[in-house]
């Protein structure tokens, strides 16, 4: 099975080591270039999963996301 799960927003240098679990797990990992609302409307509308640090995932954004499942904050702390 093949899914997408977005990644809204880091606030590290990169996003290597959840890119390289995710991909491992057989996802496709899609990363916002910004954490704007539009952007993230347009880049939510075929992702099974969004994974955010600090972006809003506004209602707008939810709506998008039709085949979502889940909507995880992650980080430290």
């Amino acid at each position: 099975m093949s899914w997408k799960v977005l990644i809204t927003d880091h606030v590290w240098p990169n996003t290597d080591p959840e890119r390289r679990v995710l991909e491992a797990a057989g996802a496709e990992v899609l990363i916002s270039p910004d954490g704007e609302e539009s952007t993230l409307i347009e880049l939510s509308k075929d992702v099974d999963a969004i994974m955010t640090c600090f972006a809003q995932v506004t209602e707008n954004v939810v709506r998008a996301a039709k085949k979502c499942v889940v909507i995880g904050r992650f980080g430290v702390g």
